[in-house]
Formats: C-alpha cells, structure tokens, sequence
C-alpha cells in the first residue's frame, strides 16, 4: 500500500490527470453538438433551396482595412458584410467572423442567415460576442426602424435621449423599444395588425432599413430558428397596409449571394 506522503505527492498529476480527460470529454461533446448544428443548418438550406457556405470558406476575420482585404482569400464572402453598414451589431468590436452563412432568393425576397462574431476589448479584458443573423431584402424603402425587447438598457437609452414610440396596445409597448425619426412612418408600418402579429411570436431585435430587414439573436444560429424567422418576416410583411406599400414598395435588384 502507497503511503500518505506519497499520495499526497501524486494527487496534483491525479487532479491534474482528471481536468485534461474532462476537458477531452468536454471537447468531443461539444465537437458533435456543432456538427450536430451545422448538419441541422445545411438540412435546412437544402430544404428552402438556399446555397450554403461553411466554416473553410471564412478561415480569416473580417477587417475593414481595404489594403488587408487586397490580399486575403475571403475578400468576396466577407464582402456580403458590407450590406449591413448602419445595422448592429456590425461595426462593433474587432476580430470579426463570419460562419454558417446560408443565402438565397425564396418567395421572392433574398435571404441571408449567419453566425456573427466579435470581440470587444484586449487582452484580459476582452469580451466576445456571438449573434445569429437572420436578414431579408424585400420589396420595400423603410425607414430606420427598431423594433428592441424592452430590458435595463433600453429604459436607460430613454434617459439617453432615445425617443421611444409608444402604440395603443400596452402589451406591445411593454414588450418592445420601438425607435424612428419617421415616427408617421413607423405608426403606418406598424398598424394594429401587425402588432397585433408581432405579439404571436417572442420578442426579437428587429432593425428595418432601406430595403433590408435585420433580426440579430445572441447566440448561435438554428435550423429552427432560420425556419421561424423566415415565417415571421414573411407575415410581417404580409400586414403591411396597401396604402403604404404604394408609398414604399418597390422591385429591388437580386444582389446575389457571394459578390
């Protein structure tokens, strides 16, 4: 039998020993879970009829420096970014990423569906964020539209100077920060009947603008999520008055997926 001073001696490679196979198990679980993923995303691509582009495509990260982007292989796939200057969170952070990407024309809008990542900081006090993207261009000119679940922070943006919209069902009001500097607008677009459809699905991040729609989710990007995101935005824009579609509507060009 070992004696006590040389069990003592041995249990920190023993502990040592035991956080490398948890964090081997930890890996492979996690490892299957994002094939799992991404198996579920392409299912769903394939489904929809939409083209996909994965992880090998976006091996290097984004960077708005044009000398930078001269050189790197991913210049044409990161470039599908550059639609969404004005949205958030685009923009932010550095080291930008790319995954996941699924796009496509379907029941006549073109769709853009995608992991987001950035980091905020450096060093030990760097943060990282993952966003899933789910965007539309539609048939419409909206104006800068945000539709944001009501939290701390947007009370706090209120005091900021942040004018929110308020609407005649209180649920709504509770439910969503809605912003615009077209606020005649904004009440057009989001007629009791849309509300009324907003209020049948969760709270999202809704951003209108120009002929995109843009909803951004913390997290990562879901087949079931892309499905459902699909549907709401088609609703959405199914309860939008006919009055205002004559004033905002029009047959956007097909910008295709990978320019």
């Amino acid at each position: 039998m070992p004696d006590q001073s040389s069990l003592q001696q041995a249990l920190p490679f023993l502990i040592f020993g035991l956080i490398g196979i948890v964090a081997i198990v930890i890996g492979i679980i996690s490892s299957k879970m994002e094939k799992q993923r991404t198996d579920g995303l392409a299912n769903f691509a394939r489904s929809a009829g939409l083209q996909t582009m994965f992880q090998s495509d976006f091996d290097s990260p984004y960077t708005n420096n044009w000398f930078s982007n001269l050189f790197s292989d991913t210049t044409t796939n990161y470039s599908i970014l550059d639609r969404f200057n004005g949205f958030k969170p685009f923009g932010e952070g550095h080291s930008i990423r790319m995954r996941n990407l699924i796009a496509g024309p379907k029941d006549g809008l073109e769709w853009y569906m995608f992991d987001y990542f950035y980091t905020v900081g450096s060093g030990k006090n760097q943060t990282r964020y993952h966003y899933a993207i789910v965007a539309a261009n539609v048939p419409f000119a909206f104006p800068e539209l945000t539709l944001k679940p009501e939290n701390i922070l947007t009370r706090v943006g209120e005091h900021l100077g942040l004018r929110e919209l308020n609407f005649e069902v209180n649920e709504f009001n509770q439910r969503y920060f809605v912003t615009c500097p077209d606020e005649k607008r904004a009440y057009d677009i989001l007629c009791p009947q849309a509300i009324e459809y907003l209020l049948g699905f969760p709270a999202r991040w809704w951003q209108l603008g120009g002929s995109l729609i843009v909803i951004a989710q913390m997290g990562a990007l879901r087949d079931d999520m892309c499905f459902e995101v699909m549907q709401e935005i088609t609703g959405f824009l199914s309860k939008i008055p006919n009055y205002v579609r004559q004033d905002i509507g029009f047959e956007p060009q097909s910008t295709g997926t990978t320019e």
